[in-house]
């Protein structure tokens, strides 16, 4: 628990003259601001408070995933260290970890954590969405298909468990005897038995006829029943669920079918192909296959029936289904038209962005998939990206001005993705990146000496309370003031006796935990 003192220390943040600009803007202007001099922990920091002087969602499109988490690390700590923020509300989009036309399938961790954020941002629930380009780009369905991706349970009402559990197979969970690991879901006469992804333990959902008579947590080792529940919240695991119409629709546009094929031949419905999308298959030769007059007659004489079916890869071409393809919709449209956007280090992410567009136009090329899907069927081009993103900030998708946007540039160099590079386009912070020591103690006292000298404020941050009170020894061993600006239940009473070691005044160092945070410069014994 972080203790109020140091979230007022911090707070000190917001009374810069130039995070005040970017309030100002945030809040009221439009167009475009170069935000220069942020290194990675200070721009960690200070999102948490831009977002929450947006008083509006804010995207921050980044490069890459590696970027992404690395953004959502420090943004988290700082939301746990500052509250200027939930840190719930701060969610990550990642970008699949395979391209289209590949025939292999998204990483399952990615396609949970993918469907369990754009639930969170179709239903409200989040105030800061960090996404590489590539996922910005990605064409998405309406809200409402999101929305409707996790079931919430109340005790009291009424469902029919075989619709509960068509619905969540539907979603990506696995039928088993047994629920044990997250993912996995049981029905066993009027009892579900299912395992979402964020809870702790599993959920017994126990219906008298179909009404729900009672929602328990059990043990997954002992299957046995804890504590009672008024609701349970399961969320999917998969943002494209396995329904037929969706498999049609893809079926249909690999084989140029039915209406599918009438947007690829200018409007003319092309005769029905009777096809069979065999799992495994490549999708190449597949639709290759499917459209030979041989495969053709010998369906029809054989008398067999559509069915669309699941293949590696498939959900790169959910895109396409009728829901989707009508709106062209993606991350921005999901968000609303207010949302503001922040872009890290433009020039990264414009070249990232070239290079990963260059890529699946290669492998489309590879794929022999032709004018079936084509890439722009499944994404923004980067260059569409950036023209929906100046929209976006000058107002032209906005009913009342438009939705200002922040490009986060720390060298401050000349924003290639701006043309206004005039003194008011610019704003600077003065901040320097978190000093390293390598073990060096002696180097990381006389450091810390050095400032309380200068009359700094020094906040040293540690990944968890263990490491604070490691901090507080080596401190006192050293006859260096501190204060532990966090506690925790388990904490020594020995650490927290001395817990203003030496106090004198307000700025001697303050030690916090901020979780996961890569932020501290504490040395380790070597």
């Amino acid at each position: 628990m972080v203790l109020s003192f140091v979230r007022e220390l911090l707070a000190d943040l917001e009374n810069c003259v130039p995070f005040e600009r970017v309030r100002r803007h945030l809040s009221g202007g439009s167009g475009r601001r170069t935000v220069s001099g942020l290194t990675s922990t200070a721009r960690g920091l200070y999102l948490p408070y831009m977002a929450r002087a947006a008083q509006a969602p804010c995207l921050v499109v980044v490069a890459d995933n590696k970027a992404a988490e690395a953004l959502d690390a420090a943004v988290v700590a700082a939301c746990e260290l500052t509250g200027a923020l939930n840190a719930d509300s701060v969610l990550r989009l990642p970008a699949h970890d395979v391209l289209p036309f590949e025939n292999l399938s998204p990483h399952s961790e990615i396609q949970e954590t993918r469907a369990t954020t754009l639930w969170k941002i179709a239903t409200g629930a989040a105030r800061l969405v960090i996404a590489p380009v590539e996922a910005a780009a990605m064409r998405l369905f309406p809200r409402e298909h999101y929305a409707g991706l996790a079931l919430k349970l109340n005790r009291g009402e009424e469902y029919l468990p075989e619709m509960l559990m068509e619905h969540l197979l539907s979603v990506g969970y696995s039928r088993v005897d047994v629920v044990e690991m997250p993912g996995q879901v049981t029905l066993r006469g009027g009892i579900l038995d299912a395992y979402s992804p964020e809870m702790e333990r599993p959920v017994r959902v126990e219906f008298f006829g179909d009404e729900i008579e009672s929602i328990r947590r059990f043990d997954p080792e002992t299957q046995r029943s804890a504590s009672m529940m008024d609701r349970a919240l399961l969320l999917p695991l998969t943002e494209i669920p396995v329904t037929q119409p969706i498999l049609e629709a893809i079926n249909a546009r690999l084989t140029r079918a039915g209406a599918a094929g009438a947007v690829l031949e200018g409007g003319e419905e092309p005769a029905e192909l009777l096809t069979h999308v065999e799992a495994g298959e490549d999708s190449a030769t597949r639709s290759a296959y499917a459209q030979s007059p041989s495969f053709a007659a010998s369906s029809q004489r054989m008398g067999h029936h559509t069915e669309a079916t699941v293949f590696p890869g498939w959900e790169f071409f959910a895109p396409v289904a009728p829901a989707a393809a009508a709106g062209r919709l993606t991350l921005l449209d999901l968000m609303g038209a207010k949302t503001r956007v922040f872009i890290e280090e433009p020039a990264m992410v414009k070249n990232q962005g070239e290079r990963w567009w260059n890529k699946v136009e290669q492998r489309h090329e590879r794929s022999g998939i032709g004018s079936l899907i084509m890439a722009e069927d499944i994404y923004l081009s980067p260059w569409e990206l950036e023209d929906r993103l100046r929209e976006l900030a000058n107002g032209a998708k906005a009913a009342a001005g438009g939705a200002p946007s922040i490009l986060l540039d720390q060298l401050g160099a000349v924003d290639v993705l701006d043309g206004d590079n005039s003194e008011l386009s610019a704003i600077d912070f003065a901040t320097r990146p978190t000093q390293r020591f390598h073990g060096a103690i002696p180097a990381f006292v006389d450091a810390i000496r050095a400032l309380v000298e200068q009359e700094a404020r020094v906040l040293i941050a540690a990944p968890n309370q263990g490491e604070v009170e490691r901090l507080a020894g080596l401190l006192q061993e050293y006859q260096l003031a501190y204060r532990l600006g966090s506690r925790a239940q388990t904490t020594s009473e020995t650490v927290y006796s001395e817990s203003s070691y030496l106090a004198g005044d307000l700025r001697m160092p303050v030690i916090v935990a901020c979780g996961d945070c890569e932020w501290s410069s504490s040395p380790r014994p070597a």
